[in-house]
């Protein structure tokens, strides 16, 4: 929503970190960047490693970007991303929110502006889209009871509905004057149901009607996103950077911010809490836009 994209830049700015944590990939890197611009030497990390299905084990590798355009660039690295992770879904998803005006992931790419900015190094911590895309697909097609998803779809829009009255007033609208959703009406929808309670009632009945489904889409990556937070703040991660390529004390690092979707704050915390992080408080870690820091541990 605007108010956490907002957040997120505002975190990053007043914090200063060492680091930004964001819940994306580097077949996603495009999404990163206002426009896929990259207008200056940027050093990244990122999760590497075939075994990021379910629970599995990754290496932080890293890679300094040169200024380009991801968007029209017709080889090198843009052309290799696509390759990796061709049109799919999520990216249909994207597109079609783009082309109603609405710019999906606005927070990651305010914290990231924010954090190039301040010579903070980026960190893409969440596991490959095409891993996710194939957890995905075996979870719906061997796993799931379609019956179960139709019934949860269901509930979920009655507690919408419920939560947010002005959505059967419009459904009305719509069906009598027989047209679809202008987009500031899909903005406004947007905006009411990036909520803290609206995810939960998601997440909670998607968990219910097909826990496989679940597992695929949320709680695997909450587990490897922890990790990856975890793994930062190591001694060795000064090894693994370019020489000079920013001003990280000799051990680790010091500070981070990380930004994440609502679905993802629950399971995260329970995780970090696991590997021995304190006084991590989801409200708390909400109300400031998703925003983590060293201070945890």
């Amino acid at each position: 929503s605007s108010v956490s994209a907002q957040l997120s830049r505002e975190a990053v700015r007043e914090t200063k970190p060492d680091a930004v944590f964001i819940e994306l990939d580097l077949q996603r890197l495009g999404r990163a960047f206002r426009n896929g611009q990259i207008n200056r030497p940027i050093t990244i990390v990122f999760l590497s490693g075939e075994n990021l299905s379910g629970g599995g084990t990754f290496t932080l590798q890293s890679a300094i970007l040169a200024p380009q355009n991801l968007e029209k660039r017709s080889g090198g690295l843009a052309s290799f991303l696509h390759k990796m992770a061709p049109k799919n879904p999520i990216q249909d998803m994207y597109e079609g929110l783009e082309a109603q005006g609405i710019t999906p992931g606005e927070e990651f790419i305010n914290a990231i502006e924010e954090g190039v900015r301040l010579d903070s190094l980026i960190i893409l911590g969440d596991r490959r889209l095409d891993i996710t895309l194939r957890r995905l697909a075996n979870a719906i097609v061997f796993h799931t009871d379609p019956r179960k998803l139709v019934e949860a779809d269901r509930i979920i829009t009655l507690k919408l509905k419920a939560r947010m009255p002005e959505l059967s007033k419009l459904e009305e609208e719509l069906k009598l004057e027989k047209r679809g959703l202008s987009n500031e009406e899909l903005a406004l929808l947007v905006e009411g149901m990036k909520t803290k309670e609206t995810t939960i009632d998601i997440m909670k009945e998607i968990q219910r009607a097909a826990p496989e489904l679940y597992q695929a889409l949320v709680g695997e990556r909450d587990l490897i996103m922890a990790r990856g937070m975890n793994a930062s703040f190591s001694p060795s991660m000064s090894s693994i950077l370019p020489p000079k390529s920013m001003s990280l004390s000799p051990s680790s690092i010091r500070t981070m911010v990380a930004v994440i979707g609502l679905g993802h704050l629950s399971g995260v915390g329970r995780e970090l809490k696991s590997l021995g992080w304190r006084k991590f408080n989801p409200a708390q870690c909400y109300r400031m836009g998703g925003r983590l820091s060293s201070e945890t541990r």
